[in-house]
């Protein structure tokens, strides 16, 4: 979890750059985690999930 905080703190800039408003970790308490990014339509999430996959 730790690591995947730490990466998306480093890569948040690439994140917004493909048009997300918000990009936020959340945990479940156990270890695990998902990132959260919001983006202002779903044209613009859509185009940007080859780049957000290349992140992670």
């Amino acid at each position: 979890m730790d690591r995947m905080v730490e990466r998306t703190k480093a890569m948040r800039n690439v994140i917004e750059s493909t048009g997300a408003e918000f990009v936020d970790v959340a945990s479940d308490g156990r270890g695990r985690g998902v990132i959260i990014a919001k983006y202002p339509d779903n044209t613009t999430m859509e185009a940007a999930t080859s780049a957000a996959q290349q992140v992670f």
